[in-house]
């Protein structure tokens, strides 16, 4: 099971996806991350150096800028970050969309048509004794 994400090839940050304790080690894309603090489930964790005023990147776009350096592995929070929407009036959203890497396939559904038009497929009732 994943313990953090990753959400954007472009993230300099991965999310948390179970509490961490500090000196915890976890791998992300084949990179070897030492924790320096505790991190919470669903918090922010550095995966590269971030420069004080360096851009956050999550969902690979900036959410906010680094107030000071910040090394791998620490936990990215309010404490050590800030937005960038300061004295922004105005707001606009770029998104970059990048093709599917799946192969389109032709898929196949083995069902069957009602006479009022809907479709159905056979039910069967498994029984599997648990105990």
């Amino acid at each position: 099971m994943k313990e953090v994400i990753r959400i954007h090839q472009e993230d300099n940050v991965a999310v948390a996806l179970r509490d961490f304790l500090a000196q915890e080690n976890l791998m992300v894309n084949g990179k070897e991350i030492s924790l320096k603090e505790e991190v919470k489930r669903g918090h922010k964790i550095a995966l590269t150096p971030i420069s004080a005023g360096g851009n956050i990147i999550k969902y690979g776009f900036p959410i906010g800028h680094a107030t000071h350096s910040i090394s791998p592995g620490e936990w990215v929070h309010t404490h050590n970050t800030k937005t960038n929407l300061n004295n922004i009036n105005e707001y606009e959203f770029h998104q970059k969309l990048a093709d599917p890497k799946e192969k389109k396939q032709s898929l196949m559904f083995k069902g069957y048509r009602r006479k009022n038009g809907d479709v159905g497929i056979r039910n069967e009732l498994w029984i599997v004794p648990t105990v």
